[in-house]
């Protein structure tokens, strides 16, 4: 039985704009979620060179009998 024999033309335009309309609104949702995800990359990658960058060697004494400078 083709399909052209249970739902008229209008149905089947109305049914694919709902589909096509889902559709878009999911993208939407994705591209939304893709940029959410892309400012937490760069927020992670930022605070990383940040840490990186305030690193510093500290020299210190573990010897409390010694003197740390002559």
């Amino acid at each position: 039985m083709p399909l052209a024999s249970l739902f008229s033309e209008e149905e089947a335009r109305k049914a694919a704009t709902y589909v096509l309309e889902k559709i878009r609104e999911k993208r939407e949702e994705m591209n939304c979620l893709q940029h959410f995800v892309d400012e937490n990359d760069n927020l992670i990658n930022l605070v990383t060179k940040l840490s990186d960058q305030l690193r510093h060697n500290v020299m210190a004494s573990f010897n409390p009998l010694k003197q740390p400078y002559p």
